[in-house]
């Protein structure tokens, strides 16, 4: 028995070519395989019976190679190449199956997420994603739907915190997200205002020194 081990996991184990959803990136199955064998050359790969008797501490035996057993996690129809692989090296991994799967028959939310993402884009789901949230008056977005800036904002007021909340408040806001998160959009539409306006200016003068110096009076 080795006297340590490392847990190695894996979730989705992807076809080589044909994969109708390339948006998703797994472990393909012969990376997979080229896994196993290497493994089993620098490893002891261990069961869950093994598992069990490191921890009960059943045996003094003490294996050179270090330990290391293969996880899979959200019950994946991939994974069951995984298995096969796995069983043609006579090795054992431990699968670990979200009950939704089993009693309500529909994948763990990730899983969904990560198919609505691959099907339609990170850009169309978080546009739909953020529809959701208007339609149900959620204010406070999840947080990988915030923008970071906002965030470090909020973070370092400290003790300007409780001055800055009861202003939002006055203002009509909800939150010192959607405070800033409006300061912000005002700030950047003026600038890009004011370089519009610039950027007219130049045009103007340079228009003007064109006709100056097509002038035939000189």
């Amino acid at each position: 028995m080795t006297s340590q081990f490392y847990g190695l996991c894996y979730h989705y184990i992807r076809k080589e070519s044909n994969d109708p959803f390339p948006r998703i990136f797994g472990t393909k199955i012969n990376d997979f395989n080229e896994h196993v064998k290497m493994i089993q050359k620098k490893f002891e790969v261990m069961s869950l019976d093994d598992l069990q008797l490191f921890y009960k501490q059943k045996t003094d035996a003490v294996n050179k190679k270090k330990g290391i057993i293969f996880t899979f996690d959200d019950g994946l129809a991939d994974q069951f190449e995984a298995a096969k692989i796995l069983y043609e090296n006579n090795i054992s991994g431990i699968f670990f199956i979200p009950t939704c799967s089993l009693f309500d028959n529909v994948p763990a939310n990730p899983i969904i997420l990560h198919y609505a993402i691959a099907i339609h884009g990170l850009k169309k789901f978080l546009g739909e994603f953020g529809k959701y949230f208007e339609k149900y008056d959620i204010s406070e977005k999840p947080l990988f739907m915030q923008n970071q800036e906002i965030i470090q904002i909020i973070e370092n007021l400290k003790g300007r915190r409780n001055y800055e909340e009861k202003k939002a408040s006055k203002l009509g806001f909800t939150s010192l997200y959607a405070y800033f998160e409006d300061k912000i959009l005002k700030e950047k539409k003026a600038n890009e205002e004011s370089k519009k306006e610039l950027d007219e200016i130049k045009a103007d003068n340079k228009s003007k020194n064109k006709q100056e110096k097509s002038c035939s009076c000189c």
